[in-house]
């Protein structure tokens, strides 16, 4: 195997956590340069930009290997973090709707 290949294992894996995790809508893992390796579920249709986002956190927290990003939005969260050989995954987990007091 070449690294950063992703195999039926890790493809598996994948659809299980987007199976068995509630809430999780959608996975990505690029690759250290941006592309996509695999992606299962709702992505954002620029997946590359998880990688960028994991680039800065890494520069801003040099002291941490495996920074993890959250990016919490109305209707969804996404939470990048570092993997392997300089690989980028990403979750996007739908958001529980707020409810104004009342």
């Amino acid at each position: 195997r070449q690294a950063g290949h992703f195999g039926d294992a890790q493809a598996r894996a994948m659809e299980a956590i987007l199976a068995d995790s509630p809430g999780v809508i959608g996975l990505v893992v690029n690759d250290k340069h941006g592309l996509p390796m695999r992606s299962t579920g709702q992505v954002p249709s620029k997946p590359a930009a998880f990688t960028t986002i994991m680039h800065c956190a890494r520069a801003l927290a040099a002291d941490d290997k495996q920074p993890v990003v959250v990016i919490e939005g109305t209707s969804r969260r996404m939470i990048v973090g570092a993997g392997d050989g300089g690989s980028t995954f990403a979750a996007v987990v739908r958001q529980e709707q707020r409810r104004a007091p009342a």
